[in-house]
């Protein structure tokens, strides 16, 4: 709840309705653009940009076309800072990985989850790749961590079938594309 608007559907509605049709958000440090289409045929794309702090580190350069009332979104990255000028993205990979290992680790051996090891350790190197994936944006699942996360959703165990619905969610990826896409607009 702390990185969504509250009552967000009825302010997404409410802002398409009103014929604003692009909004650009950040803070959860993901890069990702969704479109929500409401009744009467209204439309509103949220176009998110990830965290310079955070791994790949993506800042967006933006061009909006009047003519054909479009806006052309590639999206690049820090390739390097003083510190680190060979090798920041390894690093900052690397960083958020080992962070978000402890995070993650952390969350989940605390309630509701109380996982312990193994489960701890395996669930844990299920969950860093999905945030990652999803940081990065335009995520896809190989074909074992989609069948993974897909069992988990089964399981009779509420907890496992909450962290496999939590799996499933970082990384189905909505469209349009988060990286380098054109989004047209009617107004």
């Amino acid at each position: 709840p702390e990185y969504v608007v509250a009552e967000w559907r009825t302010v997404s509605k409410s802002f398409a309705e009103a014929g604003l049709e692009v909004v650009f958000t950040g803070h959860y440090h993901a890069n990702d653009i969704t479109k929500g289409d409401f009744e009467g045929g209204a439309s509103l794309f949220d176009i998110e940009t990830g965290s310079l702090v955070t791994s790949p580190c993506p800042y967006r350069i933006i061009d909006f076309n009047r003519t054909n009332k479009s806006f052309k979104i590639e999206t690049l990255h820090v390739n390097s800072i003083a510190s680190h000028p060979t090798d920041f993205p390894a690093y900052a990979k690397n960083f958020l990985q080992d962070g978000m290992t402890g995070i993650v680790g952390y969350q989940l051996s605390q309630p509701p989850y109380n996982l312990t090891d193994p489960m701890l350790s395996y669930v844990t190197g299920l969950v860093v790749p999905a945030f990652m994936a999803h940081y990065a944006g335009d995520e896809s699942a190989d074909s074992v961590t989609e069948a993974t996360y897909w069992s988990m959703m089964k399981s009779p165990d509420p907890v496992i079938a909450s962290l496999g619905l939590s799996l499933y969610s970082l990384w189905t990826d909505l469209t349009p594309e988060d990286n380098n896409t054109t989004i047209t607009v009617d107004h």
